[in-house]
């Protein structure tokens, strides 16, 4: 979120008000060790606040016990019943901390609470009963996965070896593949040579989530060395396995480790799919010259070709330190506009521009792309396409879209700027008293949503932080959750939930960045992400 004067401007920090949705997808480089590359710095305020209410201190040690109460294996049936009996006691915080510590503790503590309904002490039964409802529900679940997230985030800012039993011990609970990515990335860059047993332990470990974050973690320690035992995982059953291995070993083995992420394009896990894919692009050195016009099947193809004609040449491909980055080929985008032009025309990047009025001009500079609009009415638009972003014609699954966006001061009222979804455009007016947020089809200009009070009044020159959560419901209908944060008012931010017809949203295959309407001040936009959740 930024503030522009002329051509500068600066960064004002934010909590962002659509919560981690941002954060996952582009979490950088695996910090480590010797071999790691690391990214140690100040962990975000998010993730302070989580681990503070999860009653821990915000630092390795905090997180390390937070990670420690909520793996089964470490939650005794004395702690639980503990906590239990506090629940009917005579002082207010002590049962108030009672029901924290069990809501934390999650499904592990379910038999004793079961148990503990059929009480004689009343306060003790009314309790209970309402801690299994909250176990049972989806919210918290939720919550505990914030605070597996957190603990995982601040254990990559702040790196301690004494982690990497907690991180091992609580593999096999995770569900979500954002929570096993940062398992996998912690224990990555916490692992060294006195973790020697516990890692070859992991290699055998019954839960294959365990076992493809080990295969690393065994190379990192081991070196050379590890080629003998992991090799033959090269050929394992398990896609996610021959995945697993083929990161460890590149560069030891690149020509056959390539072969078998070639193979690994055609895998029917979609995940596994991706980051091979990623993976190959960062051995060929491509990763910033794939053409969007591909299909991912096409590009694919070329590779099997450039390795094909390649066949008779030494081991040319290193992938070093990217080898321990997890990441999506094409699942997900971000761009920052960190690249000046004086004429946008016809694209920027990935992005399509496309414009109905013929005589509009478009510019980047200064990290803001400006859509400066014209006498006459018409829209101008960035576009990317799903097939971009996720691979597919359409989105089939649930997404969320970032942006920062404003106006300058002319023309108010007269323009709006905003991010369509398939057929609806969501907008607001720049410099116009309390924003005129609204939800409108973009072919017949029909308002679906007209014409909201928003607490704030966009600033001119001030860029908002537009986030839309976007939910694709059954028979085509897609839910639209949508948050703008001014930066001058962060604790006020304007929120507005809408669920969209199949008729109005039509399909799911663009997303835009637009400014409508016309003659006014230019469109400003900032950074732009669009985050699948699978790829999370």
């Amino acid at each position: 979120m930024r503030r522009i004067r002329t051509a500068a401007f600066w960064l004002v920090p934010v909590i962002a008000a659509c919560g981690f949705a941002t954060e996952s997808m582009f979490a950088t480089s695996v910090l480590a060790q010797d071999s790691v590359q690391t990214d140690r710095g100040v962990l975000h305020p998010s993730y302070q606040i989580v681990l503070l209410d999860a009653g821990v201190t915000p630092d390795s040690q905090g997180a390390i016990r937070l990670l420690n109460r909520l793996t089964t294996s470490n939650a005794t049936v004395d702690e639980i019943g503990k906590y239990i009996r506090e629940l009917g006691s005579d002082n207010f915080h002590a049962r108030r901390n009672a029901r924290f510590q069990l809501l934390g503790m999650g499904s592990i503590a379910n038999a004793q609470l079961s148990s503990a309904i059929h009480s004689h002490d009343f306060e003790t039964v009314l309790q209970t009963k309402s801690i299994l409802r909250s176990l049972k529900s989806k919210s918290n679940e939720a919550v505990r996965e914030e605070q597996v997230l957190a603990a995982f985030r601040l254990l990559s800012t702040e790196v301690n070896r004494a982690c990497v039993p907690s991180v091992l011990a609580i593999i096999p609970e995770l569900k979500s593949k954002t929570l096993l990515k940062h398992g996998a990335i912690v224990l990555w860059a916490s692992v060294s040579d006195e973790h020697r047993d516990q890692i070859a332990s992991a290699l055998q470990h019954p839960n294959a989530e365990v076992r493809i974050a080990a295969i690393p973690a065994w190379e990192i320690i081991e070196g050379e060395k590890a080629v003998e035992l992991v090799r033959p995982l090269l050929s394992d059953v398990q896609s996610a396995i021959r995945l697993s291995a083929a990161r460890a070993l590149f560069d030891h083995a690149p020509r056959v480790c390539m072969e078998t992420l070639i193979d690994l394009l055609d895998s029917e896990d979609r995940s596994t799919r991706l980051q091979a894919a990623w993976l190959t692009a960062e051995a060929f050195d491509e990763q910033h010259a794939i053409s969007s016009d591909r299909t991912f099947g096409e590009q694919a193809e070329l590779w099997r070709e450039k390795l094909r004609t390649s066949a008779n040449q030494p081991n040319q491909y290193r992938l070093g330190n990217a080898r321990h980055q997890i990441r999506p080929f094409l699942a997900g985008f971000k761009e920052q506009f960190d690249r000046s032009i004086s004429s946008l025309k016809t694209h920027y990047g990935d992005l399509q521009y496309v414009d109905s009025v013929g005589d509009a001009v478009a510019s980047v500079s200064n990290g803001i792309a400006r859509m400066h609009g014209s006498d006459k009415k018409g829209e101008q638009k960035l576009l990317i396409k799903a097939e971009q972003v996720i691979g597919t014609e359409q989105f089939s699954k649930p997404f969320t879209v970032v942006a920062e966006l404003g106006g300058e001061a002319k023309g108010i009222g007269t323009y709006h700027v905003g991010i369509s979804i398939g057929n609806l455009r969501i907008l607001f007016y720049p410099g116009l008293r309390n924003g005129g947020f609204r939800i409108e089809c973009v072919d017949s200009k029909v308002f679906k949503v007209s014409k909201r009070p928003m607490p704030f009044t966009p600033g001119h020159e001030v860029l908002c932080e537009m986030c839309i959560v976007v939910t694709p419901l059954q028979n085509g209908a897609v839910r639209l959750e949508t948050t703008i944060t001014d930066p001058r008012t962060p604790s006020r931010p304007f929120t507005n939930n809408y669920v969209a017809q199949a008729k109005d949203i039509r399909r799911l295959e663009t997303i835009c960045l637009e400014r409508s309407g016309g003659a006014g001040g230019a469109a400003l936009f900032g950074s732009f992400s669009v985050e699948p959740a699978d790829a999370r």
